[in-house]
């Protein structure tokens, strides 16, 4: 165990301080300490903006920006569904490596103004699943078949804590309730399609069609509140077209609509944090 947090600490020193996150001083560096096994600890002075730089500015935002904005547009903008089953090839853009040995069904959640409820038939595919995340890529599966999930039709709820008007609350009708941190979300179901049973095939699809979109609003009856008062920058090719644009302010401010997570991290919490999620 003590091996392993050694090493975590040091991946997290070496990586903070490539990145130029860390201030090294002549005292940061002596009260490095070498215990049996490797480094035992490293101190080191982050500032909060430093902080909020590593938690706000990582990769991941920028690529999930990229990938989710991207299949917005394509397929009309926010709370829409599409089925694409079809298989892929080098035209396909929104993604850098698609599936063909599972098709898609892409749900584009815009989640500030109103709940979004997904409605899910029966499958009769050997494998699907739901695979839920935000500009922050906290990847979720709420649903899959390894779990006994597909079996019958159901209905599944998605909002976050800032959802005007909903919290959470039980739904009739629904069956489960899912909290995300961000605001604007995609879940994507992989559908294994059995292309080689023509007849297990098209039944498949035709579900896969079948899976419906509608805000909390219209399940109810009610009136929807707009979505169409974001003015997003533009999206790349590539991921590494917008990566160069990290600190452009347009894209910066895209990180509110994801729960800020770590506003009071320190270096020291940061190690603690890996240690949880590694060991």
């Amino acid at each position: 165990m003590m091996a392993v947090k050694n090493k975590i600490r040091l991946l997290v020193f070496t990586l903070l301080s490539s990145a130029g996150y860390l201030q090294l001083s002549t005292s940061a560096i002596a009260s490095t300490t070498v215990a049996e096994g490797g480094v035992d600890s490293v101190s080191a002075q982050l500032s909060q903006q430093q902080v909020e730089d590593i938690v706000r500015r990582p990769y991941q935002y920028v690529a999930m920006y990229n990938v989710n904005n991207k299949f917005a547009l394509s397929q009309g903008g926010w709370n829409t569904i599409r089925a694409d089953t079809e298989l892929k090839d080098h035209t396909l853009t929104e993604i850098a490596r698609p599936n063909n040995d599972t098709l898609y069904v892409s749900a584009m959640l815009d989640l500030r103004n109103d709940a979004a409820i997904l409605d899910i038939p029966a499958f009769d595919s050997r494998y699907v699943s739901l695979m839920v995340t935000g500009y922050d890529h906290y990847v979720n599966v709420p649903k899959s078949v390894t779990r006994g999930d597909f079996k019958k039709p159901g209905k599944i709820v998605f909002y976050t804590s800032r959802t005007q008007g909903y919290g959470g609350q039980e739904v009739a009708g629904v069956d489960r309730y899912y909290e995300k941190t961000g605001d604007f979300v995609s879940a994507v179901f992989r559908v294994m399609p059995h292309a080689h049973d023509a007849a297990l095939f098209a039944k498949i699809r035709g579900q896969m069609d079948s899976v419906k979109l509608i805000t909390l609003p219209e399940f109810r009856g009610k009136p929807v509140r707009g979505i169409n008062d974001v003015q997003f920058p533009s999206v790349g090719i590539t991921d590494s077209d917008v990566i160069l644009r990290i600190y452009d302010p347009d894209i910066e401010k895209f990180r509110r609509y994801t729960l800020p997570k770590a506003e009071v991290l320190t270096g020291q919490s940061l190690v603690s944090l890996l240690e949880r999620a590694y060991t």
